[in-house]
């Protein structure tokens, strides 16, 4: 139905402020569209026609029911007072200079005299889950899957496969996922200061575009905050996970010794319960024993197969840690110029196991493939350099003293560098019971969002429609009432995007004219210094809302060209305050 109607019936753009508008948070984007600025172009046509197209149908419906009135009742359709009236043009209110402000409200229901207004992953994206790894397209109702809270959560619904368009997102790990258009991401989005927000793939692809252009550096625009350390209970894992990583690091693949000369990394390993020989060998060939390691490798099938074994991937937060600390007291290295820990081998997928490690602690860490030459051999090494915080990855005193925990803002975020389109490909949509419907996705771990349908209205049910909707279906209730027709209480019908009407939900209040005549009040307070000064400067922005905002342009430094988004709100909260205080004025004026 909107693909048809995106074809067909392309969606005109309002050129003069209406109601729908005047509730926005933002003062600069009512005083744009009052000075009649032209708005950035957007390439997506499906996000701005999806409502046009949805309110058609509803609008259908409705006049449909009219129609079986007249049946049931007989005579013309003339002869009755429908019980709907749809896409009524109504005027709401008057700017200063006599400007009407009009719009069309979806739905008056005369009976109740009561105005209503309407407001996927690739299915081969790897899933990472307690067991180890799926993927989309396996997921089942039921399942277990991560939440970037690092907590375990449970699939609770399964949508039917889609065919999008499809978009490669790219992270500045090198981390990528391929999904649909209107799959959701909780990202960071820079203006004054970073502030998360809920985007679209579409949104972020057209934000790219419309900002900074093809050949930008989007990743100053949006960034993906890592997921919390996965939260798993201990593994009954055969051999110690600080003694298998050093063994993995410098032990022989034949039996249970290890070569370093280092008294600390022994000292370490028999105070985890190990038996060590004294040591053999001279300078950087001094070997240990370890009694019993031999055999617990073979039993494990390491003997001469080298690898971290899948159980210890799954282990609680402190068996990975130990892991990944025996393997730093051996194979690991710490750059202080760069602030970063190396890990090196020469093993493709034991660096491939070390970053999954690494993020599955919250860490970033990225691969480097390089050819070294050493004692007559050329080999391909790898080093995995990750950006560890709140947890120190080296045992060793000579290692871990250089180590600065604490972490940078970047060793906690991934930056998004490129969001590509791509030929379309099987999408699928999953529900999770975590809080902030958020789980966990991709090899690299990243943090997204589940069907955002039902995510937003729960939200909804949670805390309301929000002041913007509240003053809009408001306003549209002043409009009916002043065109004499008996307004008692106004209503919302919000509609998932998940394709299924059943799962809409209705808000209905009291009306309340105070709620309109506030928004009409701030609207002229606006309008006053966009004709007195002939720009926008002095108007407070929000920031929270700036990338849902057609006049949006990060980094302007020409109010007159775009909005840069940075201008504090005043300090009682801006939109909601002068609402909330022409409201109260309004109420004292009529009580």
């Amino acid at each position: 139905m909107i693909r048809e109607a995106i074809s067909s019936h392309p969606r005109s753009l309002q050129k003069r402020i209406g109601p729908s508008e005047i509730g926005t948070p933002c003062d600069r984007r009512i005083g744009y569209k009052l000075l009649g600025q032209e708005e950035n172009p957007r390439g997506d046509a499906w996000k701005p026609t999806v409502g046009t197209a949805v309110h058609a149908w509803l609008e259908t419906a409705a006049q449909n029911a009219n129609l079986a009135q007249v049946i049931a009742a007989g005579g013309q359709i003339e002869d009755h007072e429908l019980e709907w009236v749809t896409e009524q043009a109504v005027t709401v209110g008057y700017l200063h200079d006599g400007t009407a402000i009009t719009g069309s409200c979806d739905l008056y229901h005369r009976p109740t005299a009561t105005v209503i207004d309407h407001k996927g992953l690739h299915v081969d994206t790897p899933i990472p889950t307690p067991a180890g790894w799926t993927t989309m397209g396996r997921l089942q109702v039921g399942d277990a899957v991560f939440g970037r809270d690092g907590e375990v959560h449970t699939v609770t619904r399964v949508y039917p496969v889609n065919m999008r368009d499809c978009y490669r997102i790219t992270w500045s790990d090198g981390t990528s996922i391929v999904c649909d258009d209107i799959h959701q991401w909780p990202v960071e989005m820079k203006t004054r200061r970073y502030t998360e927000v809920l985007r679209s793939t579409a949104q972020l692809a057209d934000d790219h575009l419309r900002h900074y252009g093809a050949a930008s550096r989007p990743e100053r625009v949006y960034r993906s905050r890592n997921t919390a350390p996965l939260e798993l209970p201990e593994q009954d894992v055969p051999i110690d996970p600080y003694v298998l990583g050093a063994w993995l690091g410098d032990g022989s693949s034949w039996n249970g010794t290890i070569s370093k000369p280092d008294d600390e990394l022994f000292a370490e390993i028999a105070r985890r319960g190990y038996t060590v020989s004294e040591p053999y060998g001279v300078g950087r060939n001094l070997t240990r024993n370890i009694y019993g390691l031999a055999e617990q490798t073979r039993i494990a099938g390491l003997r001469r197969n080298k690898h971290i074994p899948a159980i210890y991937l799954r282990g609680s937060l402190q068996q990975r840690l130990d892991l990944v600390r025996g393997l730093m007291d051996t194979d690991g290295s710490w750059n202080s110029a760069r602030n970063q820990a190396i890990f090196s081998t020469t093993d493709k997928q034991m660096a491939a196991d070390f970053m999954e490690l690494c993020r599955s602690l919250g860490w970033n860490a990225n691969n480097w493939e390089q050819t070294r030459q050493g004692f007559g051999l050329t080999v391909t090494a790898y080093d995995v350099a990750f950006n560890p915080h709140d947890h120190n990855p080296f045992v060793l005193p000579r290692k871990a003293d250089k180590v600065r925990v604490k972490g940078s803002t970047r060793s906690r975020h991934r930056t998004i560098k490129s969001v590509t389109k791509i030929p379309t490909v099987p999408t699928v949509c999953i529900d999770v019971d975590a809080p902030d419907h958020v789980f966990l996705a991709g090899e690299g771990m990243i943090p997204t969002h589940n069907c955002v349908g039902l995510a937003s209205l729960r939200d909804k049910k949670a805390n309301g429609p929000g002041q913007q909707y509240r003053a809009q279906v408001h306003m549209y209730a002043a409009g009916f009432l002043m065109q004499g027709h008996p307004v008692e209480h106004v209503a919302i019908n919000f509609l998932p995007q998940n394709g299924n009407l059943t799962d809409g939900w209705w808000w209905s209040e009291p009306f309340d004219m105070s709620i309109a005549a506030g928004a009409m009040a701030r609207l002229r307070e606006i309008e006053k210094k966009v004709r007195a000064t002939g720009s926008v400067e002095g108007l407070p922005s929000a920031d929270a809302w700036c990338a849902f905002c057609p006049f949006h342009l990060p980094g302007s430094t020409d109010l007159s060209a775009g909005c840069p988004g940075e201008t504090p709100s005043r300090a009682r909260g801006g939109f909601a305050s002068m609402v909330e205080d022409n409201t109260q004025h309004t109420r004292r004026k009529t009580a």
